[in-house]
């Protein structure tokens, strides 16, 4: 079924209307790329998912000291990628670390050569081979109960394709953000029981001290 413009906009719509605050700023951002050309839209969503990345790597290591050496770390490829580090964090899953691979792989390829600088998903799409598109299909689908209006294929649309990659950037975030949060409300709670506890003990003591010196 080709995806028509006013469908597109129902869908991204609805998307909008679920955002909660906490991933407005970041999910508004790229709500609104959809409009931006393929290449700018790569680019960017690229770059939103790198700052994402960062947070989560940072927040799980919890080590604020070395916050500019993640930065400077490369986003995939390699035991030293970020990665490779979350998933060491267990904080992204195998689903997650594939399509982010696989969108940096494209992203490298468009920023690396200016014959790109024109680059359309449906020529991209067009070009490849079976099992490449498969290999694309298979790191879109970052959630089991994805919708098969997201399957890629060669008689797909621009919009259709771009709405694809966006639909996997876009729970992709969701994840991610909401793993940053809940880890850090999870410390700040650890952080609080500790010191509840520890109030306890001290009371304890105080008084077992005051029973026996009286």
């Amino acid at each position: 079924m080709l995806l028509t413009k006013e469908k597109a906009e129902e869908i991204i719509n609805d998307y909008k209307s679920n955002i909660t605050d906490a991933y407005r700023s970041k999910l508004l951002f790229i709500t609104d790329l959809i409009t931006n050309d393929d290449w700018t839209f790569v680019i960017k969503a690229h770059a939103l998912i790198e700052s994402v990345m960062n947070e989560l790597v940072e927040v799980y290591l919890e080590k604020p000291e070395i916050k500019e050496v993640i930065g400077k770390l490369p986003l995939h490829g390699g035991s030293g990628s970020k990665i490779s580090i979350a998933k060491k964090l267990h904080s992204i899953s195998s689903e997650e670390s594939r399509f982010v691979s696989n969108f940096s792989e494209l992203r490298n390829i468009l920023v690396h050569r200016f014959e790109y600088i024109d680059f359309t998903f449906d020529s991209y799409v067009q070009n490849l081979n079976k099992e490449q598109l498969e290999k694309l299909n298979t790191a879109l689908r970052i959630n089991a109960n994805q919708p098969d209006i997201y399957i890629i294929e060669r008689t797909c649309n621009n919009l259709q394709i771009k709405l694809s990659y966006w639909n996997a950037i876009f729970n992709l975030l969701v994840n991610l953000i909401d793993r940053i949060h809940l880890k850090i409300a999870s410390d700040r709670n650890e952080k609080e029981a500790v010191t509840t506890t520890m109030g306890l003990i001290s009371n304890v003591f105080k008084d077992s001290q005051k029973n026996f010196t009286s």
